[in-house]
């Protein structure tokens, strides 16, 4: 893609989820989607009867305000989705969206989860640096392991404030440096912002404050004195 200098790429964030409630945003006439649900072949992408989908996209625009979103359906209720209507979805974000981030807050049941097409399909993205943030497990009573989230190539964590954060995390190093991070390279740079805002621990939230560590007020001065 060329750019004039100075000329910044927003962030692609796909959501792979319910759909959106396309009336509500905006910026709506620049939201491209598509419809993979394996139930509802004829469901709207731009129409969610389950809110789900349509919040976690509020929350990731809530955190960077310049990302442009990609909308994939798989479901319209998060109990609808399966593992065909995923592998279909990321192949979408990944081939012809050129995701950098996909966001997939939901778990598949493991027999789907185990699917060596999936599997595949979320290396070959992981393989291209793209972030993929899934859901992970709540403490408490709940399974240990939620799929895809299990898989060693995404990134198991709150999934919508995450997703938003390693969108703004882009943005910020492209502001930084004057060119985005390169391809294969996207995923690791985030996982190092994301160890950093978790303090190299496995935990279900990231805390961006963290990165300011214990000078955090020192840095937030410097910055509103400039």
């Amino acid at each position: 893609m060329t750019r004039a200098p100075g000329q910044l790429r927003r962030t692609r964030v796909a959501i792979i989820d319910s759909g959106v409630d396309q009336g509500e945003f905006a910026t709506a006439a620049e939201l491209t989607g598509a419809t993979f649900s394996e139930t509802h072949s004829d469901s709207l992408w731009w129409l969610s009867p389950e809110r789900h989908g349509t919040q976690m996209a509020k929350i990731i625009t809530a955190i960077d305000p310049c990302c442009q979103l990609f909308i994939a359906k798989v479901g319209d209720h998060r109990s609808d989705i399966a593992g065909g209507a995923v592998e279909k979805a990321v192949e979408w974000a990944d081939k012809e969206q050129h995701a950098d981030v996909i966001s997939m807050s939901f778990a598949l049941d493991l027999e789907d989860a185990q699917h060596a097409d999936l599997l595949r399909i979320v290396q070959n993205a992981a393989h291209e640096g793209i972030v993929m943030v899934c859901s992970t497990a709540d403490d408490g009573d709940n399974k240990l392991d939620a799929w895809p989230a299990s898989y060693p190539s995404t990134i198991a964590i709150a999934t919508a404030m995450a997703a938003g954060v390693a969108s703004l995390c882009l943005s910020c190093y492209q502001l930084d440096n004057g060119v985005p991070v390169p391809g294969p390279e996207r995923a690791n740079k985030v996982k190092e912002y994301f160890s950093a805002m978790t303090g190299g621990q496995n935990k279900k939230y990231v805390m961006p404050w963290l990165l300011f560590g214990d000078g955090r007020k020192d840095a937030c001065d410097k910055f509103l004195s400039k």
